[in-house]
């Protein structure tokens, strides 16, 4: 029987990252905020049947099995803590944890109460992303591997600014460059993750801690040795949108352009063979498939588990390196 999901948090990227993809799939029973006017005004705008007047209402819901969860970062814990505790199925935005000791407590939690939980890396499922992984695997030798991120945020107000609530281009955008990282060392036989080892960061911050600009080296460790991996991401007002994957060899290399999205992706080598993106659904719909899959006995999704922890400590690990609070330590002072 497909899941039956409620959602907590009226969040802008809801409709295109779940509600969208959900069509046909599963059941969304319903939407819960912290105020329950504009829990309302969702439910109306998005046809949804039930507006929840708090997420502890929703949470508790017989009906719900599951709950998807795209609250501003510092409040994930919280909340998939409480939903499991209720027997619900959880699907979290990123990035899920302020560290890697949180996410820990909540996969052993999940796992204990044999429930799934996963954190939202849609761009695992990209159509392109087996064909990136063919041309790695090929490759006679890598020399190096950069991973880029950018995408301008000017809104100062930006949740993504706010000490308290998570801030940061690292915990946000980061999670995808060391995704990305990950399917090098996969391609190449290696594990995935645990692969990685973060060599040093450096970060542009403003105001104090908050990471406008991160650059940082991974080593990444292969059956055939070590390869340097370099990992940039900007959320500065000025930058353009760049996403992209650039792998290098001796006499061949492999680019996948934008792995976050279905448009304007494609992917190219350095003999001239160009691959644009296929017709098919979008990179959340992939995403949502194998998690119901999961929900209902079939095999265990991607970013869950051991691989979920990994991404939180790689994740700390890159503050550490720069210098920096964790995102957990920053949300705990006040300036």
């Amino acid at each position: 029987m497909p899941p039956v999901f409620a959602i907590l948090g009226v969040a802008r990227i809801a409709p295109k990252a779940f509600l969208a993809p959900s069509r046909g799939l599963c059941e969304v029973r319903g939407i819960a905020s912290r105020s329950p006017g504009r829990a309302l005004e969702f439910a109306r705008e998005q046809g949804l049947s039930k507006a929840y007047g708090s997420y502890l209402e929703a949470i508790e819901d017989p009906d719900v099995t599951a709950v998807y969860v795209p609250t501003p970062a510092a409040t994930h814990v919280q909340w998939v803590s409480r939903a499991l505790l209720s027997g619900k199925h959880v699907l979290c935005e990123k990035p899920f944890s302020l560290c890697g000791n949180e996410a820990q407590a909540l996969v052993a939690q999940a796992h204990s109460a044999g429930l799934a939980l996963m954190e939202a890396h849609h761009s695992y499922y990209h159509p392109l992303r087996p064909a990136f992984m063919a041309a790695v695997a090929q490759m006679e030798r890598i020399d190096s591997v950069e991973v880029v991120f950018d995408a301008p945020i000017a809104d100062e107000t930006d949740i993504r600014l706010s000490s308290q609530l998570g801030a940061g281009v690292f915990l946000d955008f980061g999670g995808y460059l060391l995704s990305w990282l990950g399917w090098v060392t996969e391609a190449r036989g290696g594990a995935g993750l645990s692969a990685l080892e973060i060599e040093s960061a450096l970060a542009q911050v403003r105001p104090a801690e908050i990471d406008r600009e991160m650059r940082a080296e991974a080593r990444l460790n292969l059956p055939e040795g070590s390869v340097r991996g370099l990992l940039s991401c900007s959320m500065e007002p000025g930058v353009e949108f760049r996403a992209r994957i650039t792998v290098r060899g001796p006499k061949a290399g492999v680019v996948f352009e934008n792995p976050l999205s279905l448009e304007g992706s494609f992917l190219e080598t350095s003999e001239g063979s160009r691959i644009t993106s296929p017709p098919a659904p979008s990179t959340y719909r992939g995403q949502l498939e194998a998690f119901c899959l999961q929900i209902e006995g079939g095999p265990v999704a991607r970013h869950t588990g051991q691989e979920l922890i990994a991404m939180q400590t790689l994740q700390e690990r890159v503050y550490a390196r720069a210098g920096l609070l964790s995102r957990f330590e920053l949300s705990r002072v006040t300036y």
